[in-house]
């Protein structure tokens, strides 16, 4: 049984659709916390990043260089991720 370009198109739109409506879902969670809770959310993100960078690059950083390093990534980490978040939203 082969399938044809136009069934082919329909499942791909209906799966782009399905991906969409989870991600507006996903933005419009996240845009209902808090400050403090989002802020913690993009603080615990960016102090990971920094742990990834300190394990991988080999150096044994200071606990008060770590903190500062994720206090530093913390607002370019946030508005990288509003930029995944409308990027992804574009390709689909």
């Amino acid at each position: 049984m082969k399938i044809t370009d136009k069934k082919k198109k329909i499942v791909v739109s209906s799966v782009a659709a399905i991906f969409l409506i989870l991600l507006y879902m996903l933005i419009f969670s996240f845009s209902e916390q808090d400050g403090e809770t989002s802020g913690g959310l993009s603080r615990m993100i960016s102090e990971k990043c920094v742990a990834l960078i300190n394990a991988l690059s080999g150096r044994r950083l200071s606990e008060l260089m770590m903190e500062s390093l994720a206090a530093y990534f913390e607002n370019p980490i946030r508005k990288l991720a509003h930029f995944c978040e409308y990027a992804v939203m574009s390709g689909l």
